[in-house]
């Protein structure tokens, strides 16, 4: 197997720690060997729909959790204009629009788009956030809600992010805790890319320029903890 390089300290990586895993030397992060291509990515994802599409209420508690997001945003930030990395069915564009944020955001699942337009009336970017056209200095806050493990290369996403956005503005990030070798083989998902321990994100964003705001840990996926990172870009 070549080696791979560390996309967020340029450190080497060691031997798989599980199934096609390995870690980095230096900062611990963990990486995923298999990464599909984007075009193959799009063509697995392309029917993918969120159990709460779905499931009776589902869509009133995502938009209900949605809610409770733009409170801690709106806890330090008035409503402006907003991205969403990997907006699935649109609720949280759904929630933050009626709360009079223009939302804006992409996702690879065609019938995740097909449903946030029926559903909402939501345009959606149907694309990977890293080739979609933005403009720099424009947005107030950029969110991803388990996203951030899924994309190609998260130092690219984040560089992004503090492109498009404003100075002062806020970078809202909630990610599965599976910082430990334990946690990833127990909740080992092939599509996760990247798994990322509380202190890895932390000293990454602090180093990209951005002031943590709030951290909150009671969120958890799919049985897994979750850990929610609000921070600011400086100014």
């Amino acid at each position: 197997m070549d080696k791979i390089t560390c996309c967020l300290c340029t450190g080497e990586t060691g031997p798989l720690v599980h199934a096609t895993v390995v870690q980095c030397k230096n900062c611990n992060l963990y990486i995923n060997t298999n990464a599909p291509p984007k075009d193959k990515l799009k063509k697995i994802l392309k029917n993918f729909l969120l159990s709460a599409c779905h499931r009776k209420g589902g869509p009133e508690r995502r938009i209900m959790k949605a809610n409770m997001q733009l409170d801690a945003l709106e806890r330090h930030i008035k409503p402006g204009r907003v991205f969403d990395v990997g907006s699935a069915a649109g609720f949280f564009m759904k929630a933050a629009e009626d709360r009079g944020w223009e939302a804006h955001g992409n996702d690879i699942s065609a019938a995740a788009i097909k449903w946030a337009k029926n559903r909402y009336n939501i345009d959606i970017h149907h694309d990977f956030f890293e080739d979609i056209s933005l403009q720099s200095d424009y947005y107030d806050a950029v969110v991803m809600w388990n996203t951030l493990e899924h994309t190609h290369n998260p130092a690219e996403t984040i560089s992004i992010a503090k492109r498009i956005l404003k100075k002062g503005g806020l970078i809202y990030i909630k990610i599965p805790e599976k910082g430990t070798l334990a946690s990833l083989k127990k909740h080992y998902e092939p599509l996760h890319l990247f798994e990322f321990s509380m202190k890895i994100l932390q000293n990454y964003l602090v180093k990209e320029g951005f002031t943590e705001l709030e951290i909150n840990k009671e969120w958890e996926v799919k049985g897994c903890p979750a850990t929610e990172y609000l921070y600011r870009l400086e100014e």
